[in-house]
């Protein structure tokens, strides 16, 4: 049974009886600056961070050619000096799906269209943190203040402009979509037969945007998911209500089949062992612990530092929290959540396990765990202001709020001076493991050599004694035809070999490519007359995930309609 809330102390925002108390301004006020904020950065903060030229290439790029009508472009034709990259074969799209329809306003502005994004997945974040923290207490305030504190967190802020990681924020939207269709399934007052369907729709949303968005966010929720569903369902020992999300995860799965599909037959394609070589020499090992002491990111560390310090207090607080019997249920997954977040931050602790356990690796940074710290501290400011506790709340909402305002202040002084705008790195470049692996193994001479190579023709041929007409190039195709050759001659394009690029001639015919030492598609033409294209083609992986990801939206289309035409019982 809920602890009623104490109104007296409570009051309409932070306390009635307090309302004069310096603690009382001090953590609302800040917390407003830390909201206006998100309103101001957009217009003044420049896009610079770690992933800003990865980032900003792609917004530039997949933008483009979805206004073109390519509504799924995998491959981005500018990177790497013109000659192409596959990343959108592996990294999940939905972040630059959004950003396709935000450039209809924007259309020459991927900083324009960064900014946007953020912003509204700030105000979306909060929305569906409301909707789960409304799950957990009766009160809408407090849910709406715990939410609030979710949009706001010095490790949105980090994320959002320090690294420029804008798929991660984005993940943020669907993280307490999944843990409210758990509470859904095992808790809603509704409807059962409704209930049911809710549980298994925000599941699917939950599961297929966290896997079209940020691929170690999805690896994060999938560990921690099973334990926190479990925990929560011994409350009233209903563990058959779990396979409600289950089902839905599942849908979400089948959604999000038309990137994953692929990534399986892919895989080796590409240098994906690049996203392991953390050491560079800024001292980068992905644990915060280590890298404050090296490089020229301390500021972003100390940041990731100041979080972690979060997280033990939320860790002592849940502790003391379990000790009563009020929320007991609901403190025990978060203390286990906030153990392993702090476990796994100590440097080398999760190298081990990269190894041993499933898809671990693709967490890539030990201080991503910082998400859960995110979700704990929504969930410990509504319960606490809903039970009245409210000067704790008070301290942890002013400090967090003023740590975002000081971060948000203080990077215009860091790395290389201030930066008001973003310098557009040349070539187009690409994170590094999304150079083909048929390119150099040395990451640095393999980006030199396509460098040397910028301004070769779209096609070269041995000596001058051919002569080749090129009649249509798009960024899928090139159609072409070598006249005077009478025996086999090799070809060299302008293109990244990757496996799905085919070259078919007028005949019918379809000639085998190869990689030459720049990782340049090549190909040895018959001694006939006849026209060639080379043309990416959808491969059977993308084809059948095309079919099942529409099957899954179809579910999950019923599900909705079901749930919106459902009559409640007590109307009726």
């Amino acid at each position: 049974m809920r602890k009623p809330i104490n109104r007296k102390r409570s009051g309409k925002i932070f306390g009635g009886g307090l309302r004069n108390n310096t603690l009382y301004r001090f953590s609302l006020g800040v917390l407003a600056a830390a909201i206006v904020l998100q309103f101001v950065m957009p217009f003044v903060y420049p896009i610079v961070g770690h992933d800003a030229p990865v980032h900003l290439n792609w917004l530039e790029q997949f933008p483009r050619l979805f206004r073109e009508g390519n509504l799924y472009p995998r491959w981005m034709p500018d990177s790497f000096w013109g000659f192409g990259s596959p990343a959108f074969y592996f990294y999940p799209p939905l972040t630059y799906w959004c950003a396709g329809i935000i450039s209809f306003v924007f259309p020459d502005s991927p900083v324009a269209m960064y900014q946007t994004l953020g912003l509204l997945a700030t105000i979306a974040s909060v929305f569906t943190c409301y909707l789960y923290l409304r799950s957990l207490v009766d009160s809408k305030r407090s849910a709406f203040i715990g939410a609030l504190v979710y949009g706001v967190f010095p490790y949105r802020l980090l994320d959002l402009y320090l690294r420029n990681a804008i798929s991660e924020h984005i993940a943020f939207i669907f993280l307490p979509l999944i843990l409210l269709s758990v509470e859904m399934a095992l808790h809603s007052p509704i409807d059962k037969r409704k209930r049911v369907l809710i549980s298994v729709i925000f599941s699917a949303i939950g599961w297929a945007g966290i896997l079209l968005t940020n691929i170690p966010t999805a690896v994060i929720a999938i560990y921690i998911t099973p334990w926190y569903a479990f925990i929560r369902a011994q409350e009233k020992k209903n563990y058959l209500s779990l396979s409600f999300p289950i089902i839905g995860s599942l849908i979400g799965v089948m959604i999000a089949a038309v990137y994953l599909l692929p990534v399986t037959e892919y895989s080796s394609a590409v240098k994906l062992l690049h996203l392991w070589d953390l050491q560079d020499p800024e001292g980068n090992s992905g644990f915060a612990l280590v890298d404050i002491f090296h490089g020229r990111y301390k500021y972003f560390y100390v940041g990731l530092l100041t979080t972690l310090a979060a997280g033990l207090w939320l860790l002592y607080q849940y502790y003391k929290e379990k000790k009563t019997a009020f929320r007991k249920n609901i403190t025990s997954p978060f203390l286990l959540i906030l153990l392993l977040t702090i476990i796994l931050q100590i440097p080398y602790f999760m190298q081990p396990l990269w190894n041993i356990l499933p898809f671990f690796k693709l967490i890539q940074f030990s201080y991503r765990w910082n998400i859960l710290i995110v979700v704990a501290s929504a969930v410990y400011v509504a319960l606490y202001f809903e039970k009245g506790e409210i000067n704790s709340v008070k301290w942890f909402i002013g400090l967090s709020s003023l740590l975002t305002i000081v971060i948000a202040l203080g990077y215009f002084g860091t790395m290389d001076g201030l930066h008001w705008s973003f310098r557009t790195a040349q070539g187009h470049i690409d994170a590094p493991e999304y150079l083909p692996a048929s390119a150099n193994d040395n990451l640095e001479i393999a980006k030199n050599n396509v460098k040397l190579h910028q301004m070769d023709d779209l096609i070269t041929l041995p000596n001058d004694s051919f002569h080749v007409h090129i009649y249509s190039v798009t960024p899928e195709s090139i159609r072409f035809a070598v006249d005077g050759h009478q025996e086999n001659v090799r070809v060299v394009l302008h293109r990244m070999f990757f496996p799905s690029w085919r070259l078919h001639s007028s005949k019918g015919n379809e000639i085998l490519l190869a990689a030459d030492s720049l990782g340049r598609v090549n190909a040895i033409l018959p001694p006939v007359n006849a026209e060639y294209i080379l043309s990416l083609e959808e491969s059977q992986a993308e084809k059948t995930g095309e079919i099942i990801s529409l099957a899954g939206l179809s579910l999950l289309a019923a599900a909705l309609v079901l749930t919106i035409s459902w009559r409640n019982p007590k109307a009726s």
